[in-house]
């Protein structure tokens, strides 16, 4: 046996309040989506500052980044450099010490031709004392020019 449906009518004032009782979820539900849609707004904001901050904050450290390099190639030319004056330095100071051990020679040979020439009886006793004199001093000032060429 089939059953009849029956058909419910509903009167004029229970359908309008249920309209209302409708059209008053649709406002809450509206109003809800309004205050999500300016969360939504504000949090793009904020993201969207946050971002202008973090893009500054990159530039500025790109920046940095690039002095520091120029800094190190600077520093990396000077210590180059600092390093060929070290070199040329040590090399006049080697030439310098030849130099001075080939005067030192030099004075070892005058005296000893001075001593063979006072032995011989060539030379008169004031010339030589005088010789003598000039040639002490000249390897004091050699002696003083050796120490400070070591230091």
């Amino acid at each position: 046996m089939k059953k009849q449906a029956t058909k419910k009518t509903y009167s004029e004032d229970y359908v309008g309040a249920m309209l209302e009782e409708i059209r008053s979820d649709f406002k809450v539900f509206g109003e809800g989506l309004n205050g999500v849609q300016k969360s939504l707004n504000d949090f793009k904001a904020e993201t969207e500052a946050n971002f202008e901050t973090l893009f500054r904050f990159r530039d500025e450290t790109k920046a940095n980044f690039e002095t520091l390099f120029e800094f190190r190639d600077e520093t990396k030319a000077n210590f180059e450099k600092l390093f060929e004056f070290k070199a040329e330095t040590k090399d006049n100071f080697s030439t310098t010490l030849d130099y001075l051990s080939r005067i030192d020679d030099e004075i070892t040979d005058i005296r000893a031709e001075l001593e063979k020439g006072k032995k011989a009886g060539k030379m008169e006793e004031s010339w030589f004392k005088k010789i003598e004199q000039r040639v002490s001093i000249i390897e004091k000032q050699l002696k003083n020019q050796k120490s400070l060429a070591i230091k």
